[in-house]
């Protein structure tokens, strides 16, 4: 376009006019990609609850008994709370999972698919990642997470990393995994 001096070239205003418009679309690409992953978030999270839910009910199909310490708690028809049904506690948690993952690798007959849990190391506050990731072997010989210290979660919406909560109900006699 000319300007009034002649010379070929976009005014000012017309360059700010193109920057605006692709400042609007780069806010919208952006919302929908977070939108898109927060979407992918809850969708894995709900795959792992359900992971972890189908593995602590197979465990007691195969095994005749709930994992420890959900097995002392049914034998005992109460919680360490003197509850009929309440959560386990941090440690009664990774017990749980540290046992089911130990069987569904050592054993021909896994009890669940545990390539997908998020994991994370205890004590580091660390951002979690895949199972399968963490196991991996680094340059100098270890892996990312060892496995006396991983801690088995879920990653929010917002990208943090948090637990499950399990609950036992001695009353039903059942095993609720929930977020």
């Amino acid at each position: 376009m000319k300007n009034r001096s002649g010379s070929k070239g976009f005014t000012i205003v017309e360059m700010l006019m193109v920057l605006g418009v692709i400042a609007v679309l780069l806010g919208l690409v952006t919302t929908a990609a977070m939108t898109a992953i927060r979407h992918a978030r809850g969708k894995k999270t709900a795959a792992c609850l359900q992971i972890i839910q189908n593995g602590i009910a197979s465990y007691r199909a195969q095994y005749g008994k709930w994992p420890k310490p959900i097995d002392d708690y049914a034998d005992e028809g109460r919680m360490p709370s003197g509850k009929r049904e309440d959560k386990l506690d941090t440690s009664d948690y990774d017990n749980v999972l540290k046992q089911l993952v130990d069987k569904s690798l050592d054993s021909n007959n896994p009890l669940m698919d545990v390539s997908g849990l998020i994991v994370s190391a205890s004590g580091t506050g660390k951002t979690g990642v895949e199972y399968r990731e963490a196991i991996k072997k680094r340059k100098n010989g270890g892996q990312l997470i060892p496995r006396s210290r991983m801690i088995f979660g879920y990653l929010s919406e917002g990208g943090n990393f948090s637990r499950f909560t399990i609950r036992y109900n001695a009353d039903t006699d059942y095993v609720t995994v929930t977020k």
